[in-house]
């Protein structure tokens, strides 16, 4: 650990930074979940986290989408979050952060089995052009993580200041679980002498919101841990549906521009319409 340590410090991070300062450079547009007020006690929701599953065979061919653009599931979602942040601000530029493990940067020494020593916070920009495809933004962000891998050593605190933002450059923090939860009963090696299964786990939340996109049974997760006393639960709900919307647009459109495809769902679409039929009046004959 000590010389992993050792090796990061030696890092040149004034490069780093530079970086961070060019992959932020014009920005300028401050991008978060809005809240619409602080929620009454009888409307808040009954729990601090949502959750959203989508089906296997979306999954499959997301992950599909994904790897023939030479991108990662985790790419992936981050498109799809950065759609929803670039959605609820009418903008086509989004900044947030995602949760990296470090480990990656110190290259002279093994840290395969250090966890969580290394753990930083850096930004993920998706900016989108009218005419980018899926495709082309899945190679677009890949690009992106590769590039900031190699910096992502460099403190949040510090690239945030070279920001035009400054500290508030980040409205929320994204993370991508690649991990089992833990073993289940049955699971448990037979010559173990007592059994292992999660009762419950919980995480402390930061931010007024954080998403977290994880896979379970083949499907693709979204939980949203949220401030209860600051969002109700139906927009939380709009917040997953929209998400699952764009990817589902992403699957099976993957080579028209992303500013065409749809942001509503077919329920939601039906809704709307419902809405602007308005008062139905019988008109005598004569």
């Amino acid at each position: 650990y000590e010389d992993a340590v050792r090796e990061i410090l030696n890092k040149d991070k004034r490069a780093g930074i530079e970086y961070w300062r060019t992959l932020l450079s014009g920005y300028e547009t401050k991008t978060g979940i809005p809240s619409y007020g602080t929620v009454s006690p009888e409307e808040q929701c009954d729990t601090e986290e949502l959750f959203l599953f989508m089906d296997k065979d979306i999954t499959a061919q997301y992950e599909e989408l994904c790897k023939e653009e030479q991108a990662t599931l985790s790419n992936g979602a981050e498109l799809a979050w950065g759609l929803v942040l670039q959605t609820y601000n009418r903008t086509e530029d989004a900044v947030f952060a995602k949760v990296v493990s470090g480990r990656d940067n110190p290259s002279a020494t093994d840290v395969s089995d250090v966890v969580g020593l290394f753990i930083n916070s850096v930004p993920v920009r998706v900016k989108v052009d009218k005419t980018e495809t899926a495709r082309q933004m899945l190679k677009k962000l890949q690009k992106q993580a590769v590039q900031s891998n190699e910096w992502d050593f460099c403190p949040l605190s510090e690239v945030q200041q070279v920001s035009d933002l400054g500290m508030d450059l980040i409205s929320s923090v994204f993370v991508f679980e690649n991990y089992n939860s833990g073993l289940e009963a049955e699971e448990t090696p037979k010559d173990q002498p007592f059994n292992i299964k999660t009762l419950m786990l919980k995480e402390e939340r930061f931010n007024e919101l954080e998403p977290c996109v994880f896979v379970a049974d083949g499907r693709l997760g979204l939980r949203v841990t949220f401030n209860k006393e600051l969002y109700r639960r139906r927009e939380i709900e709009q917040i997953l549906e929209l998400f699952r919307v764009f990817i589902t647009g992403m699957v099976k459109n993957p080579d028209k521009p992303i500013s065409s495809l749809p942001r509503l769902s077919e329920e939601q679409k039906a809704e709307v319409i419902k809405l602007s039929e308005g008062e139905k009046l019988s008109i005598p004959e004569n």
